[in-house]
């Protein structure tokens, strides 16, 4: 059984080393929309997938919100850049990823997996068969990118989010 659940934000990055001059050499923002798919082999005694408020109970949501209205960069951006970025914004998430779509989506996996896995272990879940399949991560109206748990499988999590981003 699949279920889905689905997510926004708001965000502003740029995408190095692409071939898109506008795209590696421009900051600019997007308004993302995320899709979250959860599978089961089996639904709860009361018949779900997952309950959409435990998502929200384990930090899903925390987790895009985070996301929301923060500049994103690359850690291997230049030094000035990241300075300036640092300086002079509140909201900053430094990602160990070029900050593309594709790799929005295998992060977001590969964390969502990790936080049922908590809550499992924690007896929080009612579904302790209940896993993130996928994550479709929309940067435009007309491009999506979609990463599994195979993608997402030994990706790099380790983001350093601005002190700002995680309190508010």
């Amino acid at each position: 059984m699949l279920i889905r659940k689905l997510y926004r934000f708001e965000a502003c990055h740029c995408v190095r080393d692409c071939n898109s001059e506008r795209c590696k050499k421009s900051f600019h923002g997007h308004s993302y929309l995320v899709e979250v798919f959860f599978r089961s082999p089996v639904a709860t005694n009361y018949g779900m997938v997952i309950d959409f408020g435990d998502l929200k109970k384990i930090g899903v949501k925390d987790l895009f919100d985070n996301f929301d209205h923060s500049w994103h960069f690359w850690d291997k951006e230049r030094g000035d850049v990241k300075e300036f970025i640092k300086s002079h914004n509140q909201r900053w998430i430094e990602l160990p990823f070029n900050p593309t779509a594709e790799n929005y989506a295998a992060f977001f996996c590969a964390e969502i997996n990790t936080l049922l896995q908590q809550a499992k272990f924690d007896g929080v879940l009612d579904n302790p068969e209940a896993v993130c399949s996928s994550v479709r991560v929309h940067e435009t109206a007309t491009g999506w990118a979609e990463a599994t748990m195979e993608d997402a499988a030994n990706f790099d999590t380790n983001v350093i989010y601005s002190p700002e981003t995680k309190e508010s």
